[in-house]
């Protein structure tokens, strides 16, 4: 068994909520808004580091995250990209919606799960609204006069976001912007990659599929050196089984269906767990576990984190024992 943490140990303490008022918006894209967002007295916002994300409270209480895409060290503005998901949960199309230059938002500070690392060369990857924490990155590079290179995949010009906040990293030579939409005309990736040497580090970031892509070309890389967020962590995938967790201070079996994730198990059996995104993102729903193997799939936990806790929102587990839970 393993060591069982203390109660405090098992969720994140709640942070203060921060307001701010929507100063500009703009379609960027078909699909994709951005949202400047200032503080209420015109002062500076709190600092935040490159791929931090902050969590935009939408109009029926539930809570969203989304990358910060302007300069980290700009602190007059926060700026944010929204992709409209008709297929989604909802909350992008709510935001969209309702949201209008003017008004306020109530947002849950800023939080990073993609840092930067130490290092002296940076391969930045995007695909489509991925570009969103990789702006971030550039400009902090950019500005500490750090090696980088900026990699920029959408299916057509009409799909390149940003464009302005683009422009520089292009015209310096250190980005690049390649379209495609059918995957005969995918370029070489290998080739513009490159080769994994020390102190270089692979960012990458976008939807399922390319996220695969991507990391299916990284698989020489040294694990440490390679990084990603996840925007839609899989809940349930081909081939997940049903699972069963143990609520250990409850002496509680629950039985988990295989399209279903621990977390709502966990409600429908009356263990209550707190939760915002319930994408993977922002670790509210974290429990320590004692014993089991589970099957990490959120973007939050670091590899140290990842032996005593687990995302019970996107994560799975072995079916062949019982995830024990402290809780």
């Amino acid at each position: 068994m393993k060591a069982t943490p203390s109660d405090s140990d098992t969720a994140p303490a709640a942070p203060q909520p921060l307001y701010v008022r929507i100063d500009r918006i703009r379609q960027e894209t078909e699909l994709i808004r951005s949202y400047r967002l200032v503080a209420l007295n015109g002062g500076e916002l709190p600092a935040y580091e490159a791929g931090a994300h902050v969590g935009v409270v939408l109009p029926d209480g539930k809570t969203r995250y989304y990358s910060l895409c302007g300069d980290p060290d700009d602190r007059r503005q926060y700026l944010i990209g929204v992709q409209r998901e008709d297929k989604g949960r909802g909350g992008s199309r709510l935001l969209h919606a309702s949201a209008r230059e003017g008004r306020f938002l109530k947002l849950v500070p800023a939080r990073n799960h993609f840092p930067l690392a130490d290092g002296d060369n940076h391969l930045l990857i995007a695909g489509g609204i991925g570009i969103t924490p990789i702006l971030a990155m550039a400009a902090s590079l950019q500005a500490r006069g750090i090696d980088y290179r900026l990699l920029y995949f959408v299916r057509t010009e009409q799909d390149v976001a940003f464009r302005d906040l683009l422009e520089p990293f292009l015209a310096s030579g250190r980005g690049q912007v390649i379209s495609f939409s059918d995957p005969s005309d995918a370029p070489p990736l290998a080739e513009l990659l490159g080769a994994p040497r020390p102190g270089r580090h692979a960012y990458f970031c976008g939807s399922p599929g390319f996220m695969d892509w991507i990391e299916s070309h990284l698989q020489d890389w040294d694990p440490a050196q390679v990084h990603k967020e996840n925007f839609h962590p899989a809940t349930a995938r081909p081939g997940d089984k049903p699972l069963t967790v143990t609520a250990a201070r409850r002496q509680l079996d629950i039985s988990v269906p295989a399209d279903e994730s621990i977390l709502h198990a966990l409600r429908d059996a009356a263990v209550l767990i707190d939760s915002v995104c319930e994408n993977g993102t922002c670790g509210t729903c974290r429990v320590a576990y004692l014993s089991g193997r589970p099957e990490h799939r959120d973007s939050v936990l670091t590899p140290e984190e990842r032996r005593q806790y687990v995302i019970t929102c996107v994560s799975r587990a072995d079916p062949g024992e019982p995830l024990v839970l402290d809780i």
